[in-house]
């Protein structure tokens, strides 16, 4: 609630708090590193250029700031690689969540675009979409459907803002070829 409206506030969105485990592993062990050292919290935070606060956070697990842990890491003579060794880390890898089909479609679509940009030489010359759209059909056997075009359209204007194409507009057709080396 906020004072003047009486509103309940809409504020920031609270951080969903992912890897405490490891945080707190890892501050455990700078603790431990820096006890045995000798080293008081204003020593690290001195030799460091962070503020204590930041430091006895850090040993909490409570800092969010991977910077922070890296700093304090080498403070004490420690890579970061080192660090997670010494503390015994292990963490699953991968996507929290699997890409739902449409997804999938996409990176499908953009494998055999890939593939076809050496074997057809596209985009050395303006290439549309439609000619990409009729090259799928005839040489990969995609089926065409009202979502083909708008499908192929996206990755392309994803490779214009990756510079790996530039794209002209004449009309409403889009022109794409592979971007001038400078």
């Amino acid at each position: 609630m906020t004072k003047l409206t009486g509103k309940s506030s809409k504020g920031r969105k609270p951080r969903k708090d992912m890897f405490p485990e490891i945080r707190k592993t890892l501050g455990q062990l700078l603790r431990k590193l820096r006890q045995e050292e000798n080293f008081s919290l204003d020593d690290i935070a001195f030799m460091s250029n962070l503020s204590k606060s930041a430091v006895w956070n850090v040993e909490e697990g409570i800092s969010y700031d991977i910077d922070q842990y890296m700093e304090y890491a080498s403070t004490l003579g420690r890579g970061f690689h080192t660090l997670f060794k010494e503390a015994m880390i292990t963490y699953s890898v991968g996507p929290r969540l699997a890409l739902p089909p449409d997804r999938l479609a996409r990176i499908n679509l953009t494998a055999k675009i890939k593939d076809m940009t050496s074997s057809e030489e596209l985009f050395k010359e303006e290439t549309t979409v439609e000619q990409i759209g009729n090259l799928l059909i005839d040489k990969k056997g995609i089926e065409k459907n009202s979502k083909l075009s708008s499908s192929i359209s996206t990755i392309l204007g994803n490779w214009v803002k990756d510079g790996l194409l530039e794209s002209r507009k004449a009309g409403n057709i889009n022109f794409y070829k592979f971007k001038k080396s400078k």
